[in-house]
């Protein structure tokens, strides 16, 4: 369960750091939480809220107890005030302030009001937004690469779009050298945002490249765009293996479950009462709706829940001498589990 499903009214926090923007010299605040953004089990709690004293929106990363909590809160905040001292256009770091017991650490910023990812607004926005989204997008890595900046993980979650103007987010997974990156890095990130995007938005953002990034070196621009197809494709077979291994695990996007009935993996944003009942007594979905395939190695059935269509996906028993030859290979089910998600 994350706090926002158990806090009751507004939490109060002690405050270990602030930056002027935060306009309190008080040394606690009252925090309202409104809204979960982001969970990761065990880790980090990410939260929509605003400040009591000034109704301030604001956007609260709550850091839970564990090895590297100490690390994780210190490169956020301090990506957060790298980031504005540098002039990039990022949230505003606010404060870091721990809850009463001092076991967990929030660090708070600045919401940026009306933001979507960058994949949403190339996908709502018409065609002179999408072009002005990918010139910003270009510039904006431009002038990171500038000041040696770069995400060490890039995906659309980590730049967001008000309308108007484009954000760096995620200052925690962010590398900071004292020095322009160099060639290799720079081909490394522009890979990674061409990765993450979808096709179309790909395709503005390659062609804002041309127009909008080093464009006093035309030279290292052509070298990169040059090596940038090679570098995408070793990035998508490296990030396709990622991300099969995630499938298999515990994370913000899956839950892993083992009792003495079963061992599961199911998608966290499932319906809860659909997850009980597969769990529970999968046998009686495979009695409700149609029977799409019988075979000697599969079922298949459809059927509804709460007015959603669903299907089912049974790997029948085979026989022992068969299940002795892969006794040490992975199921059928968890492969076809894995292979779907990545596809």
């Amino acid at each position: 369960m994350s706090l926002f499903e158990s806090v009751v009214g507004p939490i109060a926090l002690r405050v270990i750091e602030s930056t002027d923007q935060l306009n309190a010299s008080a040394a606690e605040l009252q925090l309202e939480v409104r809204e979960a953004l982001r969970i990761l089990p065990d880790r980090r709690e990410v939260y929509a809220g605003q400040l009591c004293s000034n109704q301030q929106a604001v956007v609260a990363k709550r850091f839970l107890s564990h090895p590297k909590q100490a690390r994780d809160w210190r490169r956020e905040w301090d990506g957060l005030v790298k980031l504005e001292a540098l002039q990039l256009s990022a949230p505003t770091p606010l404060c870091v302030a721990e809850e009463a017991d001092g076991s967990v650490v929030w660090v708070i910023m600045a919401r940026i009001e009306g933001a979507v990812s960058v994949q949403d607004a190339f996908l709502e926005g018409d065609s002179d937004e999408r072009t002005e989204l990918a010139q910003q997008l270009a510039k904006l890595v431009d002038a990171a690469h500038r000041a040696g900046v770069r995400q060490r993980d890039q995906h659309v979650d980590n730049w967001a779009w008000d309308g108007a103007r484009l954000y760096l987010l995620d200052a925690g997974s962010m590398e900071f050298s004292k020095h322009a990156l160099s060639e290799r890095a720079r081909l490394q990130d522009l890979a990674g945002i061409c990765v993450t995007l979808a096709p179309e938005a790909e395709r503005a953002f390659r062609s804002a490249i041309r127009s909008k990034y080093l464009v006093d070196d035309q030279a290292l621009k052509e070298r990169l765009l040059d090596e940038l197809d090679e570098a995408i494709v070793a990035l998508q077979a490296e990030r396709t293996q990622r991300y099969f291994k995630k499938t298999r695990r515990t994370c913000t996007e899956f839950v892993e479950t083992e009792a003495e009935t079963h061992y599961a993996l199911y998608l966290r944003s499932a319906a809860p009462e659909l997850i009980e009942a597969f769990l529970s007594d999968p046998e009686s979905l495979m009695l409700q709706g149609r029977r799409l395939k019988s075979g000697n190695t599969c079922t298949v059935q459809g059927f509804a829940h709460t007015g959603k269509a669903y299907v089912l996906k049974r790997y029948n028993k085979k026989p022992l001498t068969n299940r002795l030859r892969h006794l040490f290979s992975d199921s059928r089910a968890l492969t076809s589990w894995s292979s779907a998600w990545v596809l």
